[in-house]
């Protein structure tokens, strides 16, 4: 009977749900410019790059162990419920890890704290990406897969003005909420997201995977798919019983098949291709250098010769162009497809990375800072126009419903090494050979480019149930 059905609750939901990636992009965002901020160095006694390393990096540590561990516990026979119950559990971590590091009076709780959030979004990467290419239709996916990079990217820009604002109110060199307030913010969101996921619907493909042991998920099932597709008379609706059939079928068929109830290593051996599709995008869009830019984007630029607040109001222009250039994919992922979209910002981002090193090489005074600045807006650009939410798309829509989960959490938990890998060594190594080092990044976006043109299946189109046929398996 309700009126809120369709295409309103479908992006509504989307967008709710996507609160789950604003609060990774946050928590990204936040030590980018706290680590500068003068309150913090003197409470923490001036931390050395290394120790800069583990506590903006020991996050990534948290967050694979829970991709690997919290996300696949229904393989060894432990059921934490659906999609909404494993977001709920991430938002709560979330919260919790959230208040220790509000609390944190020493850099052990600091620590601890960004290892706790990392278990939080360890599951919150991978719950959300799956439950968001579940509800949607072929023809939105693509649309509703990107909307969730925009939060990610919302809430990284949020934290930098966050951050910014807060210095500029408290102003005491011993006041500090300068750095306290940011961290405190965050646990907004955490709580709505919370609270919402008692009212969100679940899962379709879910329900139906595990209505064996509970036969009523089969017609909540068909309620939850009437409602996305906002039809009222579903029992006499050919595109609702259509859709519900085809989801059955295919299960019905790997049941039958015994693909249920096998072994880790047989999914990975049956869809080999599949999982080095969704782990090696997740990868390359780490190793191309992002999050050089989002965890230390303030200390590039110091690198570059600017000091003070003025790097974080650099950061923060930067992350609201970095928003405008997540909007065009949104709605040009299922026009002109997904490998299109990686090959354009391959190049885009690998030339940038190229003038960012023969510029710093250049050392003028006057022009460096400025045009470091530009070219560092250029590559955030090329990253959100494509290699921003392409990966995450993919990484949860190729994935056959049998083993979406550990498709979704393997590519998630090599996402999370791999930025371990970048947070972890980026300072040292911007410390020891300086522009140098941008040369690595410069590199994978070149294999990047030929590892999706010639490797890659595009999917664009294509039902979750018909992604065999480009797989061929």
């Amino acid at each position: 009977k309700s009126k809120f059905i369709g295409e309103p609750l479908l992006y509504f939901t989307a967008a709710f749900v996507s609160v789950g990636t604003l609060l990774f992009g946050y928590s990204q965002g936040v030590m980018a410019s706290i680590i500068v901020t003068p309150q913090f160095k003197d409470y923490f006694n001036n931390p050395t790059p290394h120790e800069i390393s583990i506590i903006v990096s020991i996050m990534e540590i948290g967050a694979l162990l829970s991709s690997l561990i919290l996300n696949n516990l229904n393989y060894i026979g432990i059921d934490i419920g659906g999609r909404k119950h494993m977001i709920r559990l991430g938002s709560l971590l979330f919260i919790l890890g959230g208040f220790l590091q509000f609390s944190s009076i020493n850099k052990l709780q600091l620590i601890l704290s960004r290892l706790i959030i990392g278990f939080g979004i360890g599951i919150l990467s991978s719950n959300v990406t799956i439950y968001l290419s579940e509800i949607s239709s072929s023809g939105s996916r693509g649309l509703i897969g990107s909307v969730q990079f925009v939060f990610n990217i919302i809430g990284y820009s949020t934290s930098i003005w966050t951050n910014y604002a807060s210095t500029a109110i408290f102003t005491g060199e011993t006041n500090n909420w300068s750095w306290r307030f940011p961290f405190l913010f965050q646990l907004f969101f955490g709580v709505a997201l919370f609270s919402g996921t008692f009212i969100i619907i679940e899962s379709p493909r879910y329900l139906i995977n595990y209505s064996d042991k509970k036969p009523y998920y089969k017609m909540e099932s068909l309620l939850v798919l009437a409602k996305i597709q906002g039809k009222k008379d579903f029992l006499n609706d050919d595109s609702v019983l259509n859709e519900y059939l085809s989801i059955l079928e295919h299960h019905l068929v790997s049941k039958l098949n015994n693909d249920h109830t096998q072994p880790v290593w047989y999914y990975m051996k049956k869809y080999k291709k599949r999982f080095i599709v969704a782990c090696s995008a997740l990868l390359l869009a780490q190793f191309n250098g992002i999050n050089i830019i989002s965890y230390y984007s303030c200390l590039l630029f110091e690198q570059a010769g600017m000091l003070g607040r003025k790097t974080v109001l650099m950061s923060g222009i930067n992350s609201i162009i970095y928003i405008l250039s997540t909007i065009p994919p949104c709605f040009l992922v299922d026009k002109i497809g997904r490998k299109q979209l990686l090959l354009i910002g391959a190049v885009g981002m690998g030339m940038s990375w190229l003038c960012i090193i023969l510029i710093m090489a250049w050392n003028n005074s006057t022009y460096t800072p400025k045009l470091a600045v530009l070219f560092v807006i250029i590559f955030n650009s090329f990253f959100g126009f494509a290699w921003g939410p392409v990966p995450w798309l993919l990484a949860s829509e190729i994935a056959p419903q049998t083993c979406r989960t550990l498709i979704s959490s393997c590519s998630t938990a090599v996402n999370w090494l791999s930025n371990f890998i970048v947070g972890y060594i980026t300072p040292i190594l911007q410390d020891k050979i300086h522009y140098k080092f941008y040369i690595f990044p410069m590199i994978f976006c070149l294999i990047s480019f030929y590892v999706v043109k010639y490797y890659y299946p595009e999917t664009k189109g294509l039902h979750l149930e018909d992604m065999a046929s480009v797989f061929h398996d």
